[in-house]
């Protein structure tokens, strides 16, 4: 079993708070491998934060989606816990002037668009205001360090708490993370690494208990699918949110289940079975809503998640052309707001292959892991 950035911060770093007024950023995934929360294992030594700072889905994990968290107390410890989503980045900087340090825990799942990373620039313009260390304590990305996937995101164009820069699927620790925006941050940045973390670990292979890092993560397995079918939000289909197997399955009312799954079977998509399902999300598009849809079965490790959403989409193009609609936030497609360009729903509106746009934007991409994954891990 791996060791996390919390646990070897436990053993051999807890110096480091002595005499500090400290914040935590953290979630109900900054356990220890015996899954005792920070908090927890921080008070039995004698340090009590000052205040826990909470992301999307709340300090225990159980808000839905997009909902709003409203800051609280909490009930065991008498700590205040203020919520950082929705985001409000000037709140944050108020409620961190009178602290000598922060520490940030939370399980990322691996897709640039997932709602934790960018928390972590939040924590490193708060140590630059107001020149205190930031501390991350790092932990495995689930679905390993050695791929990256889908375009470098352009600014301006992806969404504004996805950090610009990044991959769609990055191959990047949090602490990776941290160095790389911190670049052009300047935080007083230390990252408390793993111990027997290897980049091509995916999560099962770490030997640590799988904490959902949302509602919707719930299976150990759901990161591997996420980071690709989570492109399919760009457009009106239900990603089966609510349900036992949110993203391991799509569908919508006006979905012909069987005619699609023999379209995809012909295209050969690799390692995954294809089952017809009938679900109702709970959440979501067409929220409790019978859906047809199809459910992806991996029975090897030869396939990829981006890989079978460029199928999906060209499927859809072609069995389904008037009736795919592009979703719009803001008055922006919300497709170029998750994938970080426009590359992906102009391939397909004009026509074009999107595997083969998926497979260029990713060359770019796979070097700047191999460049950024030399710093903290070999």
């Amino acid at each position: 079993m791996i060791q996390t950035g919390l646990e070897r911060f436990l053993k051999e770093h807890l110096i480091m708070l002595k005499g500090k007024n400290f914040g935590l950023m953290a979630n109900h995934t900054s356990v220890t491998s015996s899954l005792k929360h920070s908090v927890d294992a921080l008070q039995e030594r004698g340090f009590t934060p000052a205040r826990i700072f909470s992301p999307e889905h709340g300090f225990r994990g159980k808000v839905k989606a997009e909902r709003e968290v409203g800051s609280s107390v909490d009930e065991g410890t008498g700590i205040p816990i203020e919520s950082l989503f929705p985001f409000d980045e000037s709140r944050f900087f108020e409620a961190t002037v009178e602290l000598d340090l922060l520490l940030f825990d939370m399980q990322d799942i691996g897709a640039r668009f997932y709602t934790y990373i960018d928390l972590i620039a939040y924590g490193l313009r708060a140590s630059k205001e107001h020149r205190i260390p930031f501390i991350v304590l790092d932990r495995p990305n689930p679905v390993g360090g050695i791929i990256a996937e889908g375009p470098l995101s352009r600014q301006g164009v992806a969404a504004s708490f996805s950090p610009s820069g990044l991959p769609v699927r990055h191959g990047l620790t949090v602490g990776e993370i941290a160095m790389e925006l911190n670049q052009t941050i300047g935080g007083r940045l230390e990252v408390i690494t793993m111990k027997g973390w290897e980049r091509a670990m995916h999560y099962k292979e770490t030997g640590l208990p799988w904490v959902p890092p949302s509602p919707n993560a719930n299976v150990m397995e759901m990161p591997r699918f996420y980071y690709g079918l989570a492109l399919l939000d760009s457009i009106n289909l239900s990603l089966g949110a609510g349900t036992d197997k949110p993203f391991q399955q799509f569908g919508a009312p006006w979905l012909d289940a069987g005619k699609f799954i023999r379209s995809l079977t012909a295209r050969k998509a690799d390692g995954v079975v294809l089952e017809a399902v009938t679900f109702v999300p709970s959440q979501g598009d067409y929220e409790n809503e019978r859906c047809e849809g199809i459910r992806f079965h991996p029975v090897s490790e030869n396939w990829g998640a981006m890989a079978l959403a460029g199928h999906i989409f060209e499927v859809l193009r072609d069995e389904h052309p008037s009736l795919v609609l592009w979703k719009n936030k803001d008055e922006r497609y919300w497709s170029d707001f998750i994938y970080g360009t426009e590359g992906l729903r102009l391939s397909y509106i004009q026509g074009n292959s999107v595997i083969a746009q998926f497979r260029r934007d990713s060359l770019q991409s796979q070097a700047f892991l191999e460049f950024q994954s030399k710093k903290l891990y070999t």
